[in-house]
């Protein structure tokens, strides 16, 4: 079969009399099913897999694989798509990239079938990574709140309490870059960043507003936010950070 570009192809069910019923366990399936070309690109992808990335069908019919996985985990593990022998099953934990920008964890198994095309199903598996790493950070900040105690204890001044908590968070989290703002009200005051070698990249930091921006959004729904580019993420408005050369 011929296929032009953008459009899917049908999905190969193995005879007549149970096209039908596998036809709708793929259509109906609660997680993502999908078959790419011997190359890596999708030929076709169920509802699921459009829910889950965000992406409309015509947008997905043509893409690569390797365009839908977060960049470090792709060159941490390539695909290899070459060494994927017929009827054995490769199974990988991996972040996908969503449309919005977000990332998604799954687990996807796939296989090469006997036309030579690759058949994968991919599980939504964030809720549990999510869970893994709230334990792992709670952790972490325990520790960095016992540092901050000994620091408060120590009768320093408001400055050195703000140095501490940044350090502990900076250590904490492991980030490139930590920005401490001080709630009032609705206002955010910016109040130091570490490492300071990153102040000139942002130039002068503007007071934020609760619900704005990605930090502001964070306050209000008082829970973690990431994104994975932030240059192409909606909720990201302060333009110092794109200027700035922060991608996520």
């Amino acid at each position: 079969m011929h296929i032009n570009e953008g459009q899917q192809q049908d999905v190969p069910f193995a005879s007549p009399e149970t096209s039908d019923l596998h036809r709708l366990i793929f259509e109906e399936a609660a997680d993502s099913i999908f078959i790419t070309d011997p190359q890596g690109r999708l030929i076709t992808v169920n509802p699921r897999t459009i829910q889950l990335l965000g992406y409309s069908r015509e947008e997905l019919i043509g893409m690569h694989l390797s365009e839908l996985i977060q960049p470090d985990d792709l060159a941490r593990e390539p695909l290899r798509l070459e060494n994927l022998g017929e009827g054995r099953v490769v199974s990988r934990e991996r972040r996908l990239l969503c449309k919005d920008g977000s990332l998604v964890w799954v687990e996807s198994r796939v296989r090469r079938l006997p036309e030579g095309n690759i058949l994968g199903i991919t599980v939504d598996i964030s809720e549990r990574r999510q869970v893994e790493a709230r334990s792992a950070q709670r952790t972490q900040e325990l520790d960095a709140l016992h540092k901050l105690t000994l620091a408060v204890s120590g009768s320093l001044s408001l400055d050195q309490i703000s140095q501490a908590a940044m350090q502990g968070m900076l250590e904490a989290t492991e980030a490139d870059l930590v920005i401490l703002f001080l709630h009032e009200g609705e206002r955010l005051i910016f109040q130091g960043l570490l490492p300071p070698e990153k102040q000139p990249l942002l130039g002068a930091v503007d007071e934020h507003r609760v619900g704005e921006c990605l930090c502001g959004l964070a306050v209000q729904e008082e829970r973690s936010l990431s994104s994975a580019d932030i240059h192409a993420d909606t909720r990201c408005t302060w333009e110092a950070c794109k200027k700035g050369g922060i991608r996520s």
